[in-house]
C-alpha cells in the first residue's frame, strides 16, 4: 500500500507542471507568480532555539477577453526539505441575464468578519488556528456549485450545493490495491454527504442584512444563520449561528449557538498615512466550553510602500494570548523585504501556551523570521 501511495506526488507534480506549460499558452490570459522566501529562528525542544528556512510559490492563471466569462486557476506550493501542492482556486464565473453561475474550487463569503465570522457556515471561520502573517486570513476555498439571482441594487439570493470530499487519484490507487488484493472495490462518497444551502441578502435602512440556511452532509446538520453590516462612526459587524445535529431533537441548539462581531476603523493620520484599528470577537456563550477569542489588530502605513502591524489572539477561557508583528517594505516595484516576530503567554494545557506541543497555537512559543517576496 505504500508503494502505490508514495507515487502521488510524482503524479501531481506531472500534471501540475502540465497545467503549467498548458496555462502559458491560453489566449487572453495573465500569469501571476509570488514567491516568497523566509527563514529565522523559534522555540525548538527543550527551549532550544531552532533554526528554519522555509519558501512558499503561489502561481495564478486568470482569463482575459470576455465580460462575461472569467475563471482562475492557482497553484500553491509549501517548500521546504519536501515541497506540498495544493490546487487553491479552479473555477469559472458565468455570467448571464438573469442569474450568475460559479462552478469549481473557490470560497464563498457568507456573513461578515476578517478574523472571526460566526455566518461562515460553509467554512466555519471560528478556529484560532490560523496564520497571523498573511495578508488574507481565511482563504480556505471548496469544490461547488452556485447560482446568484440579483433582486436589486443591493440585494441577492444565492443558492449553493458541496459535493462529497472526494480525492479521484486515491480512489484509483485504493481501487487499484484492492484488485491486486483480491478485495472488494471501495465505495464511491453517498450522496448523503452532499451539503447545500442559500442565503439571502437585502439592505433595509442601509444595512446589509443578510441570512441563510446550510445543510451539511460532512457534520450531517442543520445550520441557519444571520448576519448585520453597517456603519455608525466605525463599520460593524454582527453575526450568529447555530447547528442542529439531524439524528437529535434540537436541544443542542443553544449549546452550539456561535456568535461574532467587529469593528474596525481606519484613519488618515497625514496625506500619505493611515492607521488602521480592528476589533473582533467570537464565542459560544452558552456552551460549556465557550471558546470565546478576542482579536485586536492596529495597522499603519506611512505610505503605500511600506506597512506595520500587530495582531493578538487572547483567549478568554484560559486568559492566554498570542502575538504577532509584521512589516513589508516594498523596496521595487513587485519586491518586498518582510519581517516578522511572535510568541505565546500560555501556560501548559492553555489555548496559547508557551510550550505549542500541548496546545493549538500557531506559534511555537516564539519565533523571529525575515526574508523577501517577488511577484512577477
Amino acid at each position: 500500500m505504500v508503494n502505490h501511495r508514495g507515487r502521488i506526488p510524482a503524479l501531481a507534480t506531472a500534471l501540475l507542471i502540465l497545467l503549467f506549460l498548458q496555462g502559458l499558452t491560453f489566449a487572453d490570459s495573465t500569469t501571476t507568480v509570488e514567491l516568497t522566501n523566509l527563514a529565522g529562528i523559534s522555540r525548538g525542544e527543550n527551549d532550544i532555539p531552532a533554526v528554519n528556512a522555509a519558501s512558499t510559490a503561489d502561481v495564478t492563471f486568470r482569463s482575459g477577453g470576455n465580460s462575461n466569462v472569467k475563471s482562475q486557476l492557482s497553484l500553491e506550493a509549501g517548500i521546504a526539505d519536501s515541497a506540498l501542492i495544493d490546487i487553491s482556486r479552479a473555477f469559472i464565473k458565468a455570467r448571464f441575464p438573469l442569474f450568475r453561475l460559479t462552478l469549481g474550487k473557490t470560497r464563498l463569503t457568507w456573513g461578515d468578519g476578517f478574523m472571526f465570522n460566526a455566518g461562515d457556515v460553509l467554512f466555519d471561520s471560528l478556529s484560532a488556528t490560523v496564520d497571523l502573517t498573511d495578508d488574507e486570513i481565511r482563504t480556505d476555498g471548496s469544490w461547488l456549485a452556485s447560482v446568484y439571482l440579483p433582486l436589486g441594487r443591493f440585494s441577492f439570493l444565492e443558492t449553493v450545493v458541496l459535493p462529497p470530499e472526494f480525492d479521484p487519484l486515491e480512489y484509483l490507487i485504493d481501487s487499484r490495491i484492492a484488485t491486486d488484493n483480491g478485495d472488494p472495490q471501495p465505495e464511491l462518497p453517498g450522496g448523503y454527504r452532499t451539503s447545500g444551502g442559500a442565503r439571502l441578502v437585502l439592505r433595509p435602512g442601509g444595512i446589509k442584512t443578510e441570512a441563510g440556511y446550510l445543510y451539511s452532509g460532512r457534520s450531517e446538520s442543520h445550520k441557519p444563520y444571520i448576519s448585520m453590516q453597517g456603519n455608525l462612526i466605525v463599520d460593524w459587524n454582527l453575526s450568529a449561528s447555530s447547528s442542529l445535529d439531524i439524528h437529535e431533537s434540537g436541544t443542542d441548539a443553544d449549546e452550539n449557538l456561535a456568535v461574532s462581531f467587529g469593528l474596525f476603523h481606519s484613519l488618515k493620520t497625514s496625506p500619505s498615512a493611515t492607521l488602521g484599528l480592528r476589533l473582533e470577537g467570537a464565542g459560544h456563550p452558552l456552551a460549556e466550553n465557550r471558546n470565546i477569542y478576542i482579536y485586536p489588530e492596529l495597522s499603519f502605513s506611512p505610505d503605500d510602500r511600506r506597512t506595520l502591524f500587530l495582531r493578538s489572539i487572547f483567549s478568554l477561557d484560559d486568559i492566554s494570548s498570542v502575538h504577532i508583528a509584521g512589516a513589508s517594505w516594498n523596496i521595487y516595484q513587485g519586491f518586498k523585504i518582510l519581517g516578522y516576530a511572535g510568541f505565546c503567554t500560555g501556560e501548559e494545557g492553555d489555548t496559547f501556551a508557551w510550550d505549542s506541543t500541548f496546545s493549538t497555537s500557531p506559534v511555537p512559543g516564539y519565533f523571529v523570521s525575515a526574508g523577501c517576496s517577488f511577484v512577477f
